[in-house]
């Protein structure tokens, strides 16, 4: 159901979008923000740390391949933190390669706290 937009987000409604890549960025955030979503948008490993410690949003869609640090590596400094705890990680990628999905899936589940998660 899309949010009232006369009232702010919950805390539950808040998505940071990490992606290098501009448009791709830009267009995840718009369809998050028309369903009612607040988010943020960083295009670097380093600024992804930043804004998430500012933002402390409840989920958080990376590039895992972004140019300064992969996503993985960013994944795994964001379940390092107690003060972004709990978060959601949901693994983003322009690669073609079949077996990348569920490699993904493979090594975010073996980051801290993602244990026994299904999907």
């Amino acid at each position: 159901m899309p949010h009232d937009k006369d009232q702010a987000p919950p805390a539950a409604r808040r998505v940071l979008v990490v992606d290098d890549h501009a448009p791709s960025a830009e267009m995840v955030a718009e369809i998050l923000t028309l369903e009612g979503y607040e988010v943020r948008i960083a295009h670097s490993a380093g600024q992804a740390i930043e804004v998430a410690l500012q933002f402390h949003p409840c989920v958080a869609i990376l590039d895992i391949g972004l140019p300064d640090e992969d996503g993985f590596e960013v994944a795994r400094n964001i379940k390092a933190r107690d003060e972004l705890q709990p978060i959601r990680l949901i693994a983003l990628s322009g690669y073609g390669q079949s077996q990348y999905p569920q490699s993904a899936r493979s090594r975010l589940r073996a980051l801290p706290g993602e244990a026994g998660r299904s999907g």
